[in-house]
């Protein structure tokens, strides 16, 4: 072979570069999955943990106040544990390619809506008692703005996406990659078991909720992160 056949047959930079950033963007958003439910685990449990037994706003508020640090910590990994989510949804849709892609589809619709609607509702849910208190509001008052978000467009709108979301979203989504046979049989009990969990008081809700939320995305995560070569075979 010649000089100039050998010039002819190597592969343009392009080609070579193109697959290898796409194959690395896809794993670095494999990560987000199980760092994500790392940091959204830690977040409610938290916030089960500062809020305990608090049955009014009132008393969340002065649950907060007592924890100001403990709850910052809750609202910075509840935010940054959904936007690490996030990221990884629009990768864990691509991974069914016939059956189960329709389910796999609209779970990972469902999940990432309700990661985008919980970035709002995270940012009023724990920001509210904590600038309230720290102004100094009454008892009244704080009943009174808590009262007045139950009927807040934009809020009930957050809440209804984040709950609906996050309950059955994991669930379709596991169930789609199941049907795909991309995933062990018990992915989607986790998935479910994470759903409920969320619906669920107290610390050992919150425990399970984290243990199933690391396995189901964590085993997504190891999906995508071999995609390539399983598209390869």
């Amino acid at each position: 072979m010649t000089t100039l056949d050998s010039a002819a047959a190597a592969p343009e930079p392009a080609a070579v570069c193109l697959p290898t950033a796409r194959r690395t963007l896809r794993r670095l958003c494999a990560i987000g999955l199980p760092a994500g439910a790392a940091g959204f685990g830690a977040a409610d449990l938290l916030r089960r943990y500062v809020a305990g037994s608090a049955a009014t706003a009132v008393d969340v508020a002065e649950a907060a106040d007592r924890h100001p640090g403990a709850w910052s910590a809750a609202a910075v990994l509840a935010v940054l544990g959904s936007m690490a989510l996030l990221s990884g949804v629009p990768i864990v849709s691509g991974l069914a390619r016939a059956r189960g892609r329709v389910l796999t589809t609209v779970g990972a619709g469902l999940t990432g809506g309700a990661l985008l609607a919980s970035i709002g509702h995270a940012v009023a849910f724990y920001a509210n008692p904590a600038l309230l208190t720290r102004g100094g509001a009454s008892a009244g008052v704080i009943t009174a703005v808590d009262e007045a978000s139950e009927s807040y467009p934009v809020l009930v709108m957050l809440v209804v996406l984040f709950a609906i979301g996050l309950t059955v979203g994991p669930l379709v989504l596991t169930i789609g990659l199941r049907r795909a046979r991309l995933v062990p049989v018990w992915v989607p009990v986790a998935g479910a078991i994470f759903g409920l969990c969320g619906s669920l008081g107290g610390v050992p809700a919150g425990v399970v909720g984290l243990a199933a939320g690391l396995a189901v995305f964590g085993m997504i995560a190891q999906r995508a992160w071999h995609a390539d070569a399983d598209e390869s075979r």
